[in-house]
């Protein structure tokens, strides 16, 4: 919210869609129109999620050559639509340097009082919230885009045991919520 009040809908945009959809930053920089699927896209009206592909995945050489992301949250599906929909295929969704997105994080984080969460948090913030919320296995391992079982335990274990909020002070946990 802070960020769109500062006149960041892209940043804001991007940010929620890599906590929904569990993106690393460099799938989200680097992305373009096309690597959303809307459901006004396929002309499905049923379709209550958007599609975010991924051409290039870190994970290409053990796991599919392209592979999703789900991104299930309502709001951040409106406003990735409010931002991005009205783009052609090839328009980049970040069309600045990489190194803006990171200052515009951390002006939020020290808005905020805290420095200590870092910009790839936002993959395991949202992976850690769907496990504890669901502690559905088989669909994290899958959403994760993790090759095994094991290795989206250790994801998870470390995302959940490198959650920084615990050392905020009261005062800096209040502005967090």
């Amino acid at each position: 919210a802070l960020a769109l009040f500062r006149g960041w809908p892209r940043f804001a945009s991007l940010l929620g869609a890599a906590f929904a959809g569990w993106l690393r930053p460099g799938e989200y920089l680097g992305a373009t129109r096309f690597n959303i699927q809307f459901p006004q896209d396929v002309c499905d009206a049923e379709r209550t999620w958007t599609l975010w592909r991924h051409f290039q995945p870190k994970t290409r050489r053990s796991g599919a050559r392209q592979q999703p992301s789900r991104i299930d949250d309502e709001s951040v599906q409106l406003l990735l639509w409010e931002v991005f929909g009205g783009l052609q295929p090839p328009d980049r969704l970040w069309p600045w340097a990489p190194s803006r997105f990171r200052d515009r994080y951390r002006q939020l984080a020290t808005a905020f009082g805290t420095t200590s969460i870092p910009l790839g948090g936002a993959r395991g913030g949202g992976a850690t919230d769907y496990y504890a919320a669901t502690e559905d296995a088989p669909r994290t391992l899958r959403r994760g885009r993790w090759s095994t079982y094991q290795v989206m335990d250790r994801y998870l274990q470390e995302a959940e045991t490198t959650n920084r909020l615990d050392l905020l002070s009261d005062n800096e946990k209040l502005k967090v919520q």
